[in-house]
């Protein structure tokens, strides 16, 4: 099997895409919130809004996330030298399907809720949802911490940042954006702009992570011999 794909190019077009993306939803929150225009242009240009459910950039999210885990089984299903690494590929596949059926179905909101009530939770963690999920990633984190020892030292580090800049993104921002809601009881600017970088900086650890997978693929001959520039 013989795939020509130059990985630098690949990446930089994805990075391309997804800035594309985020000047169209700032021109959205630009269009209604301070000019309250109720036009056709506003219509269309909802669907670019990084805070909407149903938006080019979440169902752009669930592509990228389902990607990746398809590139993860795909590595699990071609590596089988050693087992115990092997189904630590499998895992990392079903932790990235759960994200990206979680990014359509916003599992964690419903979640949110549930541990708001019985903590009584307020302030940054007024969206209760980032206590069990960060503790999730720690714990997947460290479970996984000497598995990352035994890969590549660049496709190492690739990991390591790209789950860096997502985790950062989507928990960190979440924490701030939580309190300003809370706060405020409303959906203001600064809101906008934070939940914008959250799900850009969401978006580029997810692509970096894609092109961290197809350079393992690339160097890792016991996963699958194919040909990429």
């Amino acid at each position: 099997m013989t795939i020509n794909i130059n990985l630098k190019d690949f990446f930089k077009k994805l990075t391309l895409f997804i800035s594309l993306l985020l000047i169209l939803n700032l021109f959205d929150i630009l269009l209604r919130i301070h000019l309250g225009s109720s036009g056709i242009i506003s219509k269309l240009s909802v669907y670019f809004n990084f805070n909407e459910e149903a938006s080019i950039p979440t169902l752009y999210s669930f592509v990228a996330l389902f990607t990746s885990a398809l590139l993860l089984f795909f590595i699990f299903n071609n590596s089988k030298v050693n087992k115990l690494k092997s189904y630590m590929w499998l895992g990392l596949s079903l932790i990235f399907t759960f994200l990206a059926i979680d990014e359509i179905l916003q599992i964690h909101e419903k979640l949110s809720w549930v541990v708001q009530n019985r903590l009584n939770t307020t302030g940054i963690f007024w969206f209760a949802w980032v206590i069990p999920y960060f503790l999730g990633a720690v714990l997947i984190f460290l479970i996984y911490a000497r598995f990352l020892m035994g890969l590549d030292k660049r496709i190492r580090y690739l990991f390591i940042i790209s789950g860096a800049i997502f985790v950062t993104g989507a928990i960190g921002f979440e924490l701030i954006e939580s309190n300003i809601h809370f706060t405020t009881r409303q959906l203001n600017t600064k809101y906008y702009l934070l939940a914008s970088c959250e799900e850009f900086m969401e978006m580029f650890g997810v692509n970096l992570f894609i092109y961290a997978l197809l350079c393992h693929i690339k160097t890792d001959q016991n996963t699958l011999h194919i040909e990429l520039n």
